[in-house]
């Protein structure tokens, strides 16, 4: 499977978004925000042949790729779970 993924940039058209409706009141959030948009361009990565590429050759995350990656972060038990992980409406 390796070998069938090619390497792209990922950009994650709604991260300003996500950013300001995750909050950065608390210092979880802070924390939490680099490694969720982390695991959208994961997610993006492994569903490249499903995902549309920009005009500057970058792959572009989509709504699933952030569905994904907020059901293994609140799955963990994140310190930004259920409580603080509220930032579905800024997903387009």
């Amino acid at each position: 499977m390796q070998r069938m993924l090619q390497p792209f940039a990922v950009l994650v058209p709604y991260a300003e978004r996500l950013a300001d409706a995750m909050g950065s009141y608390r210092v979880e959030a802070r924390r939490a925000y680099p490694q969720v948009v982390s695991m959208i361009q994961a997610s993006a990565l492994l569903h490249q042949r499903q995902r549309q590429i920009d005009a500057d050759g970058r792959l572009l995350a989509a709504a699933d790729d952030y569905q994904l990656a907020r059901h293994y972060w609140i799955a963990d038990g994140a310190a930004v779970g259920r409580a603080h992980f509220r930032a579905g409406d800024a997903v387009p």
